[in-house]
């Protein structure tokens, strides 16, 4: 997502992947080497993967909805299940955002729905 800090790694054949500096696939690579964004433009959209823990209740999904309209943030995919012996909701959604400023705002809103635990972005 635009704005994140960003390293490339060195793949063998394929040349340079970049990732988020703290993307857990690239750990311990040692190929690593800097790299930066181009400048911001308006027209480019990103799509990244965000969790969501809660305590399991009726129209959660909803509300979900409500924080995504408000925030003006398009939904590309959603799969919820629910632990029934723990009470919990697993959300994992795709969403499309034009930063990482979007991004966090969007994860803060998120946040503050009732009965939510824990919302963090999720390695696809």
């Amino acid at each position: 997502v635009y704005g994140d800090e960003i390293v490339g790694f060195i793949s063998k054949g394929t040349g340079i992947k970049v990732h988020r500096k703290d993307c857990p696939n690239i750990a311990n690579e040692k190929r690593l080497i800097g790299v930066a964004w181009d400048d911001y433009d308006a027209a480019n959209k990103y799509d990244t993967n965000i969790f969501i823990q809660s305590k399991d209740r009726s129209f959660l999904l909803s509300d979900y909805m409500n924080v995504l309209a408000a925030n003006k943030t398009e939904l590309i995919s959603i799969n919820s299940s629910v632990d029934s012996e723990k009470l919990l909701t697993n959300t994992k959604m795709t969403v499309r955002v034009h930063t990482k400023d979007q991004l966090d705002t969007l994860m803060t809103n998120l946040r503050k729905v009732d009965s939510v635990l824990e919302v963090k972005r999720a390695i696809a």
